[in-house]
């Protein structure tokens, strides 16, 4: 048998094993994107925040928010909840 016909079986054998590990990691991996995604991560206000409106800033993007406490501008927040029209329930951390 040919040395290369063995080394490409090898190649091919080895990449198989690197793309089921890859596709096994990736089936048990956390939600990244969409409302789960979006719980437990943390931010910072942007603006004061109160029970009517307020800003934050988390993943690179601008957010509406609200909380049941007061929370200056400048504080870290946490997402603990995605409200309807995309506004996020936090509290400070």
């Amino acid at each position: 048998m040919n040395v290369w016909v063995i080394l490409l079986i090898i190649l091919i054998i080895v990449l198989s094993v690197f793309a089921v590990i890859y596709t096994i990691k990736a089936f048990y991996n956390k939600v990244s994107t969409g409302e789960e995604g979006l719980i437990g991560r943390q931010g910072i206000a942007e603006s004061s925040i109160n029970r009517e409106k307020g800003k934050i800033f988390i993943n690179g993007e601008h957010w509406n928010a609200i909380s049941t406490k007061n929370i200056a501008k400048g504080k870290k927040v946490i997402v603990l909840k995605v409200l309807e029209n995309l506004i996020l329930r936090v509290k400070e951390v």
